[in-house]
Formats: C-alpha cells, sequence, structure tokens
C-alpha cells in the first residue's frame, strides 16, 4: 500500500511515485482476520514491490533458515512478486492457462484479498494514512506503525465483522542454525516452489 506524503527535503525524486504522488510504501502480511501479523514500512514510492519483498528483514529471515515456514504452509502474494517455496503467487496470464491454473488464481487472489480489505479498513479508520503532510521521510514509518499498532488492538478487543470493508470504501515460526552454505541453489529453489505451485493446483481440482 502507498501512503501518500509530501515532497521529502531529501532524495526526494526515489519518492515520487508512478501516479504522481510522493509516497512510502507498505509491505504487509495479514491474517484471514485481517491482523496485521508482519510490516516492512518505508521504501521509496518508486520502488517495485518484487524489490521490497527482497530487502524485508522477514523474507532474509526465512532465506538464511533464521525463520522457518511450516511445513507445507506459505505466504500468498500478488503477481508482482517472485514465485518462491514459501511464497505462492499466481500463474502469469500469457493466454494459454489451463482451467486448473485459472482456477488456481482465482482462489489465490481471493483468498489473498484480506490484505486489500485490511489496507482499506486501516486508511479508514486512521485517515492520517490517506496523506502524511511531513517533510521528513522516516516519520511516515512511525506515524503508520502506531496506526497498526491501534488497528489489531482494536481487532483483538472488538472483533472483525463489523470491519469488513472493500479498499475502494476506504503460525508457528521456530529458529534454525542452518548455514548458507546448507541452502538449496536459486535455480533448486524455483523448480521446488513451481512444483509445490503445481502440486497445489491438482489437489485443488481433486
Amino acid at each position: 500500500m502507498h501512503i501518500s506524503i509530501s515532497q521529502p527535503v531529501k532524495d526526494s525524486l526515489s519518492f515520487y511515485n508512478s501516479t504522481g504522488n510522493y509516497s512510502v510504501v507498505l509491505q504487509a502480511i495479514v491474517d484471514g482476520n485481517f491482523k496485521f501479523m508482519d510490516v516492512f514500512i518505508g521504501c521509496p514510492g518508486r520502488c517495485h514491490d518484487a524489490a521490497i519483498w527482497e530487502m524485508s528483514p522477514i523474507r532474509k529471515s526465512i532465506v538464511k533458515g533464521e525463520l522457518k515456514i511450516c511445513s507445507g504452509c506459505h505466504l500468498l502474494g500478488d503477481s508482482t512478486y517472485p514465485l518462491e517455496s514459501f511464497l505462492m503467487v499466481p500463474y502469469k496470464d500469457n493466454g494459454s492457462l489451463t482451467p486448473k491454473q485459472i482456477k488456481y488464481n482465482k482462489i489465490l487472489c481471493s483468498t489473498r484479498a484480506h490484505v486489500e480489505q485490511a489496507f482499506g479498513i486501516l486508511k479508514k479508520k486512521f485517515r492520517i494514512l490517506k496523506y502524511i503532510d511531513v517533510h521528513q521521510a522516516h516519520l511516515p514509518k512511525t506515524f503508520t506503525l502506531a496506526c497498526i499498532i491501534l488497528h489489531n488492538i482494536i481487532i483483538e478487543n472488538e472483533g472483525h465483522e463489523a470491519c469488513v470493508i472493500s479498499e475502494e470504501e476506504g503460525d508457528e515460526a521456530f529458529n534454525s542454525e542452518n548455514s548458507f552454505s546448507q541452502l538449496p541453489t536459486a535455480s533448486q529453489q524455483r523448480e521446488e516452489a513451481k512444483n509445490k505451485r503445481d502440486a497445489i493446483v491438482t489437489l485443488l481440482t481433486t
């Protein structure tokens, strides 16, 4: 989610996004109750989603083996993210997708919509996030994080049922001592991710 800000004093060009506004980016992992489980805030608006994901602390922890995704589990991302064994994304629609792949894409996208709805809830509750009028680029990160903490507290105490809106309106993990030398190669990881996604497609259509 892009959070509009006023023109930063330093390096303003990096914060000038494709819509012609200055912004910082909020990358978030959201659960089925619209609670924010992990956030990475503050990358300049010009950054691509895939680049932000690659820089994010949670991905680095997963890749290094410091944080382990539970067996059989994975994160969901949209098509701007790379396919990885711990991150499932839609098949690219090249005009020749099979019916099974189309069904998989629909299910993934409808499930991943929770994050879009969580963004909508967040912006509706905390209207400061529609435009943060500060010139220091680090302050929007602080404001946004405070709003997210309050959002989670509200969800914890009041539930989410009454908060479900569209964007237009508005786990187990454990430490590991794996070293880099034990990690699979990039090509092995890509192949594992492809095989996992294909297996999910088969599972959804049986």
